[in-house]
């Protein structure tokens, strides 16, 4: 039975302006994860934020993610990295997940 719960997020972001991102992860469990998080930035510089992310999942899973985000463009490009509270259902022994990478669809 899967369970919602709350997890912080640790997000490196790059912008230029206050934003709020909101973004549909597609985790290795197949599950959706919606990421929230509201930014302050200064023009230039890197900021580490901390989000809230509502899981509904069966085990513990940690999401750790790097966003370059250029909001002119509206192009987003995410490193995902999952790990998950056990080995069941791990990600190819230690290698990264097929989805590693890719562009996510919005």
């Amino acid at each position: 039975m899967a369970m919602a719960m709350a997890m912080k997020l640790e997000l490196e972001l790059e912008l230029g302006c206050m934003g709020k991102v909101t973004a549909m992860v597609e985790s290795v469990l197949g599950c959706m994860v919606k990421v929230t998080a509201m930014v302050e930035s200064v023009l230039g510089c890197m900021d580490k934020v901390t989000a809230m992310v509502e899981l509904g999942l069966d085990c513990a899973v940690r999401v750790m993610a790097m966003m370059n985000i250029d909001i002119l463009s509206l192009s987003y490009t995410m490193l995902l990295r999952i790990q998950l509270g056990g080995n069941r259902r791990s990600a190819a022994n230690g290698g990264s997940p097929a989805w590693f990478g890719r562009r996510p669809e919005f």
